[in-house]
């Protein structure tokens, strides 16, 4: 085991010199394969493969030049992961996936084959063709990660960017998704973009609404569309225990759930397993944000009135 381990580290970090050529495919695939089977230029210079050994290779087919300086070793389908790295590694050291594509990587929005956005604070790079390159004055460490392998903006600095080019309804998708599955925290936030801003102060609202001023709205909102008032602390027997729902209406077999940010992360499989029995009891069971109380009360109303108005 200690000789297999000092032969593989010696094929990664090769002695002055060029590797042998029996060598050089083991190198290439231990580098591609911690990165979706892309590799660039200087990395394998850097692992001691000369630039006559790449280029035998491409030429005979082994390896597929995708971009400049970058290439994938193998012949397998080359995934969304592999060439959104493939185009960050032909910007240079430092780029990163920004914009929309790191919105993607982290999960905050719903990934596409649109054009990969690239950041570097490196001004005069040439823009490769197919790549949105964008130039930020500032690109901090803070502002960095990776994910997947891929060096991408922090999930705070992506947001920031998104806040500029997608709407309320997309950035409150996104706010959210990086809070329940990221575990962002609000305090990691800039206060920058205005809407941005103004996105996690109504969180902020949503979040330091007491129960009481929680249920008062709610009724507010089936007041004002006219719907029926639901029962307040009744239980609802689950067949081995007494459930206390926030909303119930016995008479239309409905049960709401309101899910703050906390809430919701905190859901357990217990709390799925009980969902599923009151599903399998004849009760419908409908969960809402606090957020979607208070921004978007007519989104509410929409779900809620063919079950109430179809069994009053």
């Amino acid at each position: 085991m200690e000789r297999r381990n000092l032969e593989v580290d010696a094929i990664v970090r090769p002695e002055p010199g060029r590797l042998h050529p029996s060598l050089i495919d083991r190198v290439a695939a231990r580098l591609a394969g911690g990165q979706h089977d892309v590799v660039a230029r200087r990395q394998l210079l850097a692992a001691g493969v000369s630039d006559d050994a790449i280029l035998h290779r491409c030429s005979s087919g082994r390896w597929r030049r995708i971009r400049p300086g970058v290439y994938q070793v193998g012949h397998a389908r080359l995934t969304l992961r592999g060439r959104w790295l493939a185009d960050v590694l032909t910007c240079g050291d430092g780029a990163v996936l920004g914009g929309e594509s790191a919105a993607m990587l982290w999960g905050l929005r719903s990934a596409n084959r649109s054009r990969t956005a690239v950041l570097t604070s490196r001004r005069g790079r040439r823009r490769p063709k197919g790549i949105d390159l964008r130039t930020t004055r500032s690109l901090p460490p803070e502002d960095r990660d990776v994910r997947d392998g891929i060096p991408v903006t922090s999930l705070a600095r992506t947001l920031a960017d998104c806040a500029r080019r997608f709407d309320d309804e997309q950035l409150e998708a996104a706010l959210e998704h990086a809070a329940v599955e990221h575990g962002l925290h609000l305090d990691a936030l800039p206060r920058t973009p205005p809407k941005l801003r103004r996105l996690v102060d109504e969180f902020r609202e949503g979040q330091a609404m007491t129960r009481s001023d929680l249920e008062n709205h709610f009724r507010r909102i089936l007041k004002d569309a006219g719907l029926p008032m639901p029962l307040g602390n009744r239980a609802v027997w689950t067949g081995d225990r007494h459930y206390y729902p926030d909303f119930f209406w016995r008479e239309h077999r409905l049960v709401v759930e309101i899910d703050g940010w906390t809430t919701h992360r905190a859901r357990t499989e217990a709390d799925r397993r009980r969902e599923a029995h009151l599903s399998s009891l004849g009760l419908m069971v409908q969960r809402f944000t606090r957020l979607q109380l208070l921004r978007r009360p007519d989104e509410v109303v929409r779900a809620l009135r063919p079950f109430l108005d179809a069994r009053g």
